[in-house]
């Protein structure tokens, strides 16, 4: 009889045990599962991010790519401005000789 009762506290000693390391399994099988929803989240977000700043990326390539192509256009005009103002000015120059030299030829011929 004292040998039952021995055993049965054994017995409920060892069951109580495994009842508290299952329950601590079972514990640590929803935090796994938590965890990983959590990381598949995060990743998705990630992606997400991700993607926005690839479009960022490409939206500020654009838009440099244009700022680019404005300056060239701009400093090209500047280039043909300067050209044409050499040149209006190499004429101006050259206008008041030619004057000279038709009144020194005038005198010359007449």
């Amino acid at each position: 009889m004292v040998e039952d009762n021995v055993i049965k506290l054994e017995l409920k000693r060892v069951r109580d045990a495994l009842y508290k390391t299952a329950d601590g399994v079972v514990g640590l099988e929803k935090e796994k599962i938590q965890m990983e929803t959590a990381m598949r989240e995060r990743r998705e977000e990630i992606r997400i991010h991700v993607e926005m700043l690839r479009h960022q990326m490409k939206a500020s390539d654009t838009e440099r790519h244009g700022v680019n192509a404005e300056l060239h256009d701009r400093l090209g005009r500047i280039d043909k401005l300067k050209k044409r103002s050499v040149d209006s000015h190499a004429a101006r120059l050259k206008r008041p000789l030619l004057s000279n030299d038709v009144s020194v030829c005038l005198s010359v011929c007449l």
